[in-house]
């Protein structure tokens, strides 16, 4: 990410030593914190040493989507255990004599063939159907004339042009990042302008990703639907393929943003750092029946607040969820993205997303991840001008029963 002209912080070997687009100290401190948070609330369903059957990461090709992968599972993990027990008793050793870490292996997709974290997948109706939406959309309209002298007064400012709201990234990222590290704002950059700033970015993320029904389903559609694929497939017991137990995908704001819009769940918001979005899988121990809870935690300092997907009763069984969110789920990705082009271009799956298994309770986290100046999914997004770190994407499946117990 790049920042905008009149930044007083541009000097990247002064104040980002780091580079530009890494995780900073900061961003690797939240994620940890995350990770410890995400430990207590599933302690007792997931395993407290690392257990390849139980687990599977799947990170954006972005090295702040990677490193707050890391960082993450570096709080979930515990760094000694309690591993074995001789003669009644509890014998605590490190993981490693040297590494005192449990390492996690953490899967990618190159960002030519993501279309489900990074978004980056060539489809070229997307860019259309989200141009023709802002064009007919009198509602984008008036808010862009309402709006118009502000935004002049912005881009005055920064130096840069600012046409549209969605222009106000390239100034609100680099501001709200240095603002989190401590570094004074310019005088012009004031608590009223930022509010109205991020005001508008929030709204700028519902005509990004809400709009219309074939918005949702090339944008945030893919996710949720291998989303709503495992959870289906392990409340049928199909297949004998490896289930996990918890699905973590580290990601980008943008990400969080695009799936929660696509099942109906999104309010006009900035996922912050360390937000994270949380989709969890439950069966009734007295019908049978499954059902789904989903919470969105967009800061540390609150406990995650419950969602409910329009149209879906409470509890929210899987088989109407599915109904639902059906009409926002494409049949043929690949196919729908190059419908007005005549063309059809097969994408290649991202390795390790397909996931089928047995009758487990799944959980779906989106984390968020503050990192120095970076944009990463995890679920958030941290940026300074050069630095961003977004958004982590954590899916999680409990073995059904007692997974009622622990996280209902």
């Amino acid at each position: 990410m790049k920042s905008y002209p009149n930044d007083p912080y541009n000097d990247e070997t002064k104040y980002w030593p780091k580079g530009p687009g890494q995780l900073t100290e900061i961003g690797k401190d939240q994620q940890y914190d995350l990770g410890q948070f995400l430990r207590q609330r599933y302690d007792g369903f997931m395993d407290k040493e690392y257990d390849m059957d139980e687990i599977h990461v799947l990170s954006s090709d972005t090295d702040r989507s990677l490193m707050s992968a890391e960082a993450n599972l570096a709080g979930f993990y515990p760094k000694k255990l309690v591993l074995t027990k001789s003669e009644g008793q509890a014998q605590r050793r490190s993981i490693n004599n040297k590494l005192d870490i449990q390492l996690v292996p953490i899967h990618t997709v190159p960002k030519q063939s993501d279309k489900m974290l990074k978004m980056s997948a060539p489809c070229p109706r997307k860019q259309e159907a989200w141009s023709e939406y802002l064009k007919d959309s009198e509602e984008y309209k008036k808010i862009l004339a309402d709006n118009r002298e502000f935004l002049d007064f912005v881009g005055e400012k920064a130096g840069t042009p600012i046409k549209t709201i969605f222009s106000l990234t390239s100034v609100h990222d680099p501001l709200f990042c240095e603002q989190q590290h401590g570094l004074p704002l310019p005088d012009w950059a004031n608590s009223t302008v930022m509010e109205r700033i991020a005001e508008l970015r929030a709204i700028g993320f519902k005509f990004m990703y809400g709009g219309t029904t074939e918005i949702k389903r090339l944008k945030g559609g893919p996710l949720a639907k291998q989303m709503i694929s495992n959870m289906e497939g392990d409340a049928q017991e199909l297949g004998s393929s490896k289930s996990y137990k918890f699905h973590m995908y580290s990601a980008h704001d943008d990400t969080v943003a695009a799936v929660m819009s696509t099942m109906g769940v999104f309010d006009p918001q900035i996922p912050s750092y360390a937000s994270t979005f949380i989709v969890e899988l439950h069966q009734d121990e007295k019908t049978g029946k499954h059902f789904v809870d989903l919470f969105f935690r967009n800061t540390s300092a609150q406990s995650p607040f419950e969602l409910h997907i329009p149209g879906c009763g409470t509890p929210c069984y899987l088989e109407e969820m599915s109904e639902v969110i059906a009409p926002f789920i494409p049949d043929n990705w690949e196919a729908e993205c190059y419908l007005s082009f005549g063309t059809h271009v097969s994408a290649v799956a991202p390795t390790g997303s397909v996931v089928s298994g047995q009758a487990y309770s799944a959980i779906v986290a989106f984390v968020g991840i503050l990192a120095a100046a970076i944009i990463v999914w995890l679920s958030i997004l941290l940026i300074s001008a050069k630095h961003k770190q977004r958004g982590m994407f954590v899916e999680k499946r409990p073995i059904l029963k007692d997974a009622y117990a622990q996280i209902a």
